[in-house]
């Protein structure tokens, strides 16, 4: 089976804008491989599509990617989109949909004020194109399933690594517990993050990259008396997990100015953020069918999560995938572990940080003068 084949056989469990960012991410890889040149019709269309999907708005496409905009005006006419056809259009002759009157809101004694996030010019288009009931999404990918033959994109390479990396993972931590390398990780001399500047504001030049001192703290150990309820709760395959908790009672992981890139919840937090998983996945992902839901969302424990991000990192206590590790939302509709142990989370950390926390794109650094995002490449720390 080809990837896109494969890609388009998850349509119905993924969403079609998931799978476009999958998309997106895969062109974002090819030019160490294929020279953007060298894409036929269908491939240099669909590139473009991805990027107007993957955009932060359309006032930068406007800037840096307008013939992003141009196709993704094409696409909306062709596949009977006309009010985002019809928006597009305007955005690509210069013309924003008006700003909406703001909404005040009226203290006792305090007067009116206005209530809401500050709009600028392209703020109302952006807002008529996200809400639009129109699914652009879903057309591109009915593009690519019209189109797949032309198209032929390979395998993601970092997918294809992961088979690569477990195998050079498991040797290497062999008998490593997970406490060991959670004292090793707060133990880092000078922890920091490389950081890169996001694909399309990237010119190879020096400012591309900075460099994103980070720390790493542990809070007070739990009770032992609670850790034994949790044991008894839990069973044996939370045995590592709760190692760590008997020394820490949560971790702040990869902290910079802007907060922790990941965090370790207290255990005071774990049923709360357990029930938000299981509301999300009842309400949003399983939502036409809440029976669907997996038995292990339920008794797992959910641990850690990346800031902003709305997905938890679940360590499984019961079912065939008992002690693995697996995020609420991606990995329980694909039905596959991200991570073999707790342990392997933690050695990853170490030695191959941003694939945990620049999972989602939800970490980044922001220059202030500029105002630009830079996303973490590599971890480093002086010996």
């Amino acid at each position: 089976m080809s990837y896109l084949d494969e890609l388009l056989g998850r349509r119905g469990s993924v969403s079609d804008i998931e799978l476009v960012f999958e998309l997106h991410a895969a062109f974002q890889e090819m030019p160490a491989r294929l020279n953007a040149q060298a894409l036929n019709e269908a491939q240099s269309r669909l590139r473009l599509l991805c990027r107007y999907v993957a955009s932060d708005g359309i006032a930068e496409l406007l800037r840096d990617d307008r013939a992003a905009v141009v196709e993704a005006a094409r696409l909306a006419e062709e596949q009977g989109l006309p009010e985002t056809a019809r928006i597009l259009n305007d955005a690509l002759a210069g013309v924003p949909l008006p700003r909406p009157a703001p909404v005040m809101l009226t203290l006792p004694g305090e007067g009116a004020a206005p209530l809401g996030a500050a709009m600028h010019e392209w703020s109302a288009t952006d807002l008529a194109l996200s809400i639009a009931e129109e699914d652009f999404a879903a057309c591109v990918m009915d593009f690519v399933a019209e189109h797949k033959e032309e198209i032929a994109l390979p395998q993601l390479e970092s997918a294809r690594q992961t088979g690569a990396t477990d195998a050079v993972v498991v040797p290497q931590m062999a008998g490593r517990r997970a406490v060991e390398l959670v004292t090793e990780l707060l133990a880092h001399r000078a922890p920091r993050i490389v950081a890169r500047l996001g694909e399309h504001h990237r010119r190879s030049a020096p400012k591309d990259v900075r460099v994103i001192p980070v720390t790493h703290s542990g809070r007070p150990p739990v009770a032992e008396s609670r850790l034994a309820r949790l044991r008894n709760r839990y069973g044996a395959a939370a045995e590592p997990l709760l190692e760590i908790y008997e020394r820490h009672d949560g971790l702040e992981l990869f902290r910079s100015a802007g907060g922790a890139a990941f965090v370790f919840a207290p255990v005071d937090e774990w049923d709360a953020l357990l029930q938000h998983a299981v509301e999300w996945a009842e309400s949003v992902t399983w939502q036409d069918q809440p029976n669907a839901v997996p038995p292990s969302l339920r008794s797992a424990i959910a641990f850690g999560y990346i800031p902003g991000d709305a997905e938890h990192w679940l360590l499984i206590t019961q079912g065939p995938h008992a002690g693995k590790i697996m995020l609420s939302v991606t990995d329980l509709v694909d039905g596959e572990p991200r991570m073999q142990s707790i342990a392997e989370l933690l050695w990853t950390l170490l030695h191959d940080a941003p694939r945990v926390i620049g999972s989602g794109g939800y970490v980044s650094y922001t220059d202030p003068s500029s105002g630009l995002s830079y996303y973490p490449e590599r971890y480093e720390h002086d010996s």
